[in-house]
């Protein structure tokens, strides 16, 4: 019961200042003395500070990616192959982070800063664990989302799914503390707002490219 308990207390501090003041500004021994916890605690059940954001992430980060993977297998299990709606699509996208924002809030604001801070400006070590992650679920929702949006090229959906949609997660994360997700109804009234917005930019026209004539993901623009 005293390891684990240990365990939970650096595992808090670490999220905590990690929120705070990025991975590299967070030292070993900040985090112990705010977990009450020897300097050796790190390394004795982390195995390295490395292996503490880790764990940090596996209870923060993973969650969302989890619980975003299985709406929408739930959504696929029920269209008989046929593609869903854009609708049930951005519903599925979004709702995990609405409800992830409620629960962080649990632990503290600093909760769902962490994660804006890990979603915005990755260390290099997370930057690693973020891209593998997207480039397994990234692939399944740009696939979904292309069948849902055929008039539009598959790297305007693209474009979309990783500049847009995720830039609002961000966004969403990094100005949590006064959003109204308290309650199943705020939440529900939250999905909706977000849903109806993202929506009609998912479906605009893809622009020009100047310089081929043809619709592409910026419009010649480098994205």
């Amino acid at each position: 019961m005293m390891r684990r308990d240990t365990a939970t207390r650096v595992l808090d501090a670490a999220e905590f200042l990690f929120a705070e003041h990025g991975f590299e500004g967070a030292s070993v021994r900040d985090i112990t003395e705010r977990a009450r916890a020897g300097v050796a605690a790190v390394n004795y059940h982390f195995g390295s500070k490395e292996g503490l954001l880790r764990a940090v992430l596996d209870r923060t980060v993973v969650p969302i990616t989890r619980r975003r993977s299985e709406l929408l297998d739930e959504a696929l299990a029920r269209s008989d192959g046929e593609p869903l709606e854009l609708r049930t699509l951005l519903e599925a996208f979004v709702l995990p982070d609405l409800l992830a924002i409620r629960e962080l809030h649990a632990r503290g604001p600093h909760a769902a800063k962490l994660v804006a801070r890990l979603y915005a400006a990755p260390p290099p070590i997370v930057a690693h664990f973020m891209e593998e992650q997207f480039a397994e679920d990234g692939a399944r929702w740009a696939r979904e989302l292309t069948r849902a949006l055929p008039e539009l090229p598959p790297d305007a959906v693209w474009f979309r799914l990783r500049r847009c949609l995720v830039g609002v997660v961000v966004y969403l994360f990094g100005t949590s503390s006064d959003l109204p997700v308290a309650t199943d109804e705020e939440v529900e009234v939250t999905l909706r707002q977000l849903v109806a917005f993202l929506e009609g930019g998912m479906r605009a026209p893809a622009p020009i490219d100047a310089t081929t004539g043809t619709a592409s993901p910026t419009g010649g623009v480098r994205p």
